[in-house]
Formats: structure tokens, sequence, C-alpha cells
């Protein structure tokens, strides 16, 4: 398809038909749907607004919209319809329990008049007086475009780490950064052929930054691939700070696979990150947004719809559930989108709720840039005596002798009487459970899955081989080790995500080459007491956090260390005071004249 714009020349004398009024109509029109579609984008512009009436109607509220093409679609004013009665494309849909309501650009001829020039005297044509521009409401069951990205944008390129007949590794890094930025590095697994039950392969890489990037938040960046289908994903990652200087920085690496077939280490490709100054952020969304752009991409479609809403639907029609998720709005110009808010999104300012989610259950974000307040009292769920929640923003009680002060930033509420009768354990309880370890050859090594902890602090592990009893069917536990060949049994820790995995080694020598199986219980024993003292070589066991937000922050004063959500009940601000004095007296950490303390 192709659009050349041709306009009529106007002269003295000239003789004027229908076509000439045809194409100067057309002219400006498709003038405008051009500049409507590359402009504005697509999709509702105001109103339409979809709620049900009764079991077979809905009501849709009156409103605007521009279509793909950039025509503009007007419903002036509310209309009732029944789903019975709407066109469903295409028709072996019709039965569908799953529709989207759509909105279609249409034209209706009004006024039909006699054609007098030309007709012939046996019959008399008719020709429209006026075109209305109108709409017309129909169902689908085709499902709306996935969004294009819009604040974002190809922003992100892959660098394949490794490729092998049974899976692939690659990194995904975005394409630029500014400086000082906090960005995040995904290391994508994908699976391409099956991982049986009796292999198992190891998957360990190793990332080395320059010394341009800060490492914050990682991954245990290790992949464990046992009976695992084709077509199944992993992914780890790691958060990193960008430094100030400007330029081009390199991650590098290593990748080192462990399997039946032995060991083998491979150097990673390098993927680039440029830094960039903050003033050039929207030169640089504007250059992707153009370099993205494909050839003809400006051009209309053959037809275009306007989502309006997911129906779901039961018999002959009737309405169960209306969602709006599938509605798409103006502007989405998606190089609009970024340069009137996009581009903040890219900044890093506030990690995501994953990235920033730390070991107690909270969330630090920095918000010292960011105007206004939050619109409404934020909800929290309730629990009654018998486990059922509502949601709230407000709590009260009722009843007499019901007190409440203020604390700090703690209401604390005192019931009169409370107390009598069975007081609960607060202690989480001991999780016991087991995992199989099938046909291991002579001398293997193998570790288990990710087993979660059941608090997010850290836990004792007590492990135990289970052997079916030789002269009953009962099973015998044994803690420790009875002869020189029992298995080896070792818990390997991961405090970033309060977990475990189990490494297993089987203890007999390679020349007997019989496979054999093992059945492991283990017990997660959460602690009853956390003694907040030095190790043995003098670090404090907030050192490392500490330091963590500092580096996340570009520095913080005692009293904003002091309301850190995991520092606050735990530690006193004349402690945090005293461990920044002892890392500036090691040169770790500086102190400035605003009372921040930075790292060096």
């Amino acid at each position: 398809m192709s659009l050349v714009f041709e306009r009529n020349h106007y002269f003295y004398g000239k003789l004027l038909t229908s076509r000439d009024f045809k194409e100067e109509q057309t002219y400006f029109n498709q003038k405008r749907y051009l500049l409507n579609r590359l402009i504005h984008g697509h999709g509702i512009v105001w109103g339409l607004k979809v709620q049900d009436f009764d079991d077979h109607m809905l009501e849709v509220g009156s409103g605007v919209a521009l279509d793909e093409i950039g025509r503009e679609i007007v419903v002036d004013q509310s209309e009732r319809v029944d789903l019975r009665q709407l066109n469903v494309f295409p028709p072996e849909a019709k039965d569908s329990t799953i529709l989207y309501l759509v909105v279609h650009y249409e034209e209706c001829p009004r006024e039909p008049m006699p054609v007098l020039v030309n007709a012939p005297s046996c019959k008399e044509d008719c020709e429209p007086n006026r075109i209305r521009e109108g709409y017309r409401l129909a169902l689908t069951n085709i499902a709306p475009k996935a969004p294009v990205g819009i604040g974002h944008g190809n922003r992100h390129e892959s660098t394949a780490l490794l490729h092998t007949d049974q899976f692939d590794v690659v990194r995904i890094v975005p394409k630029w950064v500014k400086a000082e930025d906090v960005f995040e590095v995904v290391l994508r697994l994908t699976v391409s052929q099956m991982i049986t039950a009796a292999d198992v392969i190891t998957v360990d890489v190793t990332e080395k930054l320059p010394d341009a990037l800060a490492w914050l938040f990682k991954d245990d960046l290790v992949f464990t691939l046992t009976d695992v289908p084709a077509g199944t994903v992993f992914e780890r990652s790691y958060v990193v700070r960008a430094g100030k200087g400007l330029g081009v920085v390199k991650i590098e690496g290593q990748t080192a696979v462990q399997s039946g077939a032995g060991n083998l280490d491979f150097v990673s490709p390098a993927s680039d990150v440029t830094v960039i100054a903050e003033e050039t952020v929207y030169e640089q969304i504007t250059l992707q947004h153009f370099a993205d752009q494909a050839e003809g991409g400006w051009l209309a479609p053959d037809r275009s719809t306007v989502y309006l809403a997911e129906l779901r639907l039961g018999d002959n029609r009737s309405i169960t559930e209306i969602s709006p998720d599938v509605r798409e709005y103006v502007y989405s110009n998606p190089l609009l989108a970024e340069l009137i808010g996009g581009g903040d999104e890219a900044s890093g300012k506030l990690l995501r709720h994953r990235l920033s989610h730390m070991a107690g259950g909270s969330d630090q974000l920095d918000v010292s840039d960011l105007p206004g307040v939050l619109a409404k009292p934020q909800k929290v769920n309730v629990l009654d005596g018998g486990g059922a929640a509502i949601e709230a923003t407000l709590i009260q009680f009722v009843g007499d002798g019901v007190t409440v002060a203020n604390n700090g930033q703690a209401a604390v509420v005192t019931v009169a009487g409370a107390g009598v009768g069975p007081v609960p354990d607060p202690r989480p309880p001991i999780v016991t459970g087991f995992v199989n370890f099938k046909a291991l050859m002579p001398g293997e090594i193998r570790t288990s899955t990710e087993i979660a902890f059941p608090i997010k602090e850290p836990c004792a592990i007590q492990l135990a081989i289970e052997y079916a009893s030789p002269t009953s069917q009962t099973l015998i536990g044994v803690i420790g080790h009875l002869a020189e060949l029992d298995a080896q049994l070792t818990a390997i820790y991961d405090m970033n995500r309060f977990s475990f995995q189990i490494l297993l080694q089987d203890p007999h020598p390679k020349e007997q080459d019989i496979k054999r199986s093992y059945r492991v219980r283990y017990w997660i024993i959460p602690p009853t007491e956390v003694k907040q003292e030095a190790d043995k070589e003098g670090d404090i066991w907030y050192q490392d956090y500490v330091l963590s937000r500092l580096i996340l922050f570009g520095g913080r004063t005692i009293d904003e260390l002091s309301i850190d959500p995991l520092l606050k009940s735990k530690v006193k601000p004349e402690d945090l005071k005293t461990l920044l004095e002892k890392l500036s007296n090691d040169g770790v950490v500086k102190h400035d004249d605003g009372d921040r303390y930075i790292v060096v």
C-alpha cells in the first residue's frame, strides 16, 4: 500500500466535476488521519465506559476514540445494546465464552436524492446528499495486540553467553543508563531440549564488572537443571549502580557447566552499556525511537477496531464479567509517552518492588525529589480470629477499656482484660519434609531444588538419610554417619532468598558402577532468640546491610539509618554511630559536612 497526496489546482474557467470535490475532501481527510495516527496514536480519547445493564444488555457511554487509521469515532450519547443482537467476527466465534466488545468507524449515507444529469429516461438513480460519520459496535474473539512497550521502547539488548543442544543462556542489559543510575542485569536460561531426572546439569555464571559499576544486590547466579521440560525459562539477576563517568562500560565473565559428561568452562562475550549524562536522556529516547521504526510503519492498516472491554459470557451470551484491561488510551504514541514521563521510569529512581525488597519485609524508597502526597490512605489486610480477611484503611476498636496511644510510628492498642485465657505460642513451627535423590552414580554429587524457609530469618537445618529396614517394612532414619560408606550431606544457605539446598555425594567408589537412590529427611528449625553480638572477627551482623544502604542512596545520616525498617527495631542509634565511626577510622566511609556518611 502506498499513499501519495495530490490536491486540486484551481484556475479560472476550470470545469469542476464530482471527482474534483471528492478528491478535495479525501486530500484533507487523509492528511488529518495521518497526523492523528502518527502524533496522537490510537485508542480511547474520552469516555466510552462499558457497564452491564442486565443479563444480556450493556450500556456504552458517550465518548471519542481514534482508530489505527486515524479516523475519529464519536459516540454522541450513551447506548444500550443487546449482546445477542451484535454481529460476531469471525462468525465461528459466535459461541465463545470470552469475547471482546469493539467499536468500528462507519459511514452512513443520508438523504437520498435523484440523479438528474445523464439519467436514462426509464430509470431514476439516487445518490445520498450527506454522509454521516458514525460507529458500529461488534464482538470478536480476536485478542488485542500486545502493547508495544510504551514508556520503555526497545531499550535492552541480549548477549548470547552459551548455546548448547539442551539450553541457551543470554545476558540482558540496558543499552544505556544515566550516570549514577541503578539498573538490573538479567541472566536468562531457556531449556530447548528435555533434561531428564537422571541428568543433573549445573550452570554457574560468574560476572565481572568494570570499576565504573558497583554491585548492589545479586542472586545466586547458578542454575541447577534436572527433570526439566523443554521450553522452561529460568532467570537470575543482579543490580548495579553506574558511576559518574560517561562512556561505554563492558560487563564480562565466564560460564562453567558441570554435567555427567564432565566440566567445561567458557569465556562469556561482553555486553556494552553506555553511561550518558542526564541532560541527554530525551535525545537518547528520541534517537532510540527512530532507530526502532520499521519501514512503512507510518502507513495506515486496511481496517481498524478500538477495544472497549473484555466480556466473559455464559449461556445465550449472558454477562458474567466485564474487564476493562484491554482498553487502550491516547496517548499511545510511544515517543510522546516517553518524553512526557517515560524517561523518568528509566532513571532507576525507584527500584522495582522485587529488587528493593530487603530482609525484614519492608521497602526503603527514596522519594526526596518526588512532589505530592498519596491520593488515598493505603489499605491493609485485617484478620479476625477465624482467619477471615477484609481490606481497610482504618481500624476501629470498640468496647469497654480500649485505649490507643502513640509510640513513634506505632499505634499501641491496649484492651482491658487481655491476656486472660491461653496465650498462643508466637514461635513459628518446625517444618519437615523429604527429598528423593534417584539413580546416583558412584561418587556423583547432586543438589536438590531450592527449599524456602518458613520465615524471613536464618533457620537451623537438620538432615538425615532414611533407609528401608532389611527385616521389616519400616524406614530407619540416620542422623550423622554410621560408616565410611554413608552418603555425605550438606545444607547450602542462600540468605538473600531465605532458602537452602541439599547437596548429597554418593560415597561409593566409581569402580562399582551401580546406581543408588537416597531419601533425605530435613527439619527447618526457626530461631527462638536472636542474639545481636559481634562475631569472632569483630564484624557486626548489620555492618554489610548498613554499607549497602550507604551505597544505594549515595550516603545516609544516622537519623535516616535509624528509621530503616530492618534497623529501627533492632539497632540503637548510638550503636549505629559507633559502627560508622569505626568504619570511618578504617577508611571505609567518610563523614561530610552535612552529617552524611558516604562509602569511600
